[in-house]
């Protein structure tokens, strides 16, 4: 998006057509957050029709249509029945486990209650998956859909792995931004793009980010640390966000040899 709301702002006085955006948008090496991008292009298109708009209202436009973007769910959310209170979902799917088991301090009805809330999120469909009896489901409706799950001995090895989607606390975001002028590591986050690999490797009691080449990307923050008991298989970085100085407290600034700088947010597995 940065690079996007960059090329557009190259001639504010310019008057850009949907066409022109498009251009602009193909112009960006594709990942997977153009694609994000070109929703926003399709839904102002709606709007505009073939009408030119001022390349400020442009900006303007996107900065509103992303700050509503990032609220949408937009793939599979797995929460808790506790953090679902107050929201909705056209589909819901109630795990199993734990629903006849209140928690410590709670009253007996507690789980019921809790189980009431999580099915009340649904909008258009529920579902609600058991093994045996569930405590708060009647058993022989014609609602109850029967399943034979396949045996799986013990002697076969069910491969687990832990997925890290991008996520901004993991990371130290200033960590570029203390980096004096001319580091290596400046022009190796400049060249880095979604998806090229990255590994993570042990400074002392941190942890770093690696480029293919060995060159430092970037610092986890002190308090990430790998999933206990798995091991790293592999990383790519999964966002490129532009920090500021301002960003940061007042107290840490002084630290900082940059106004802007761009920091690598690493998608990572661990099995």
């Amino acid at each position: 998006m940065q690079q996007f709301i960059d090329a557009l702002r190259h001639d504010t006085t310019r008057l850009l057509t949907i066409r022109d955006l498009v251009d602009v948008l193909n112009a960006i090496p594709s990942n997977r957050w153009t694609g994000l991008i070109t929703e926003g292009i399709a839904a102002l298109a709606k709007e505009l029709a073939n009408k030119p708009m001022p390349v400020p209202d442009l900006v303007e436009w996107f900065a509103e249509w992303a700050n509503d973007a990032r609220s949408d769910q937009r793939a599979l959310l797995l929460l808790t029945a506790h953090r679902s209170k107050g929201v909705e979902f056209d589909h819901v799917v109630i795990l199993d486990g734990g629903w006849d088991r209140p928690s410590k301090g709670e009253d007996p009805d507690a789980p019921r209650r809790l189980f009431y809330v999580a099915m009340t999120r649904a909008r258009r469909s529920l579902a609600i998956i058991a093994e045996g009896q569930h405590p708060f489901v009647p058993q022989g409706a014609e609602y109850v859909l029967r399943r034979a799950a396949p045996t799986v001995t013990d002697a076969v090895a069910r491969p687990t792995a832990l997925y890290q989607v991008p996520d901004l606390t993991t990371v130290d975001l200033s960590w570029a931004g203390r980096l004096k002028t001319g580091h290596r590591s400046l022009a190796a986050i400049s060249a880095a793009k979604v998806g090229d690999p990255v590994h993570v490797l042990r400074d002392g009691p941190l942890w770093m980010m690696q480029d293919k080449q060995g060159q430092a990307l970037g610092r986890m923050a002190r308090s990430w640390s790998p999933p206990e008991g798995l091991r790293f298989l592999r990383g790519e970085v999964g966002a490129i966000v532009r920090w500021r100085k301002s960003d940061n407290r007042e107290q840490y600034r002084v630290h900082l040899h940059r106004d802007v700088w761009e920091a690598v947010v690493p998608e990572l597995v661990f099995g």
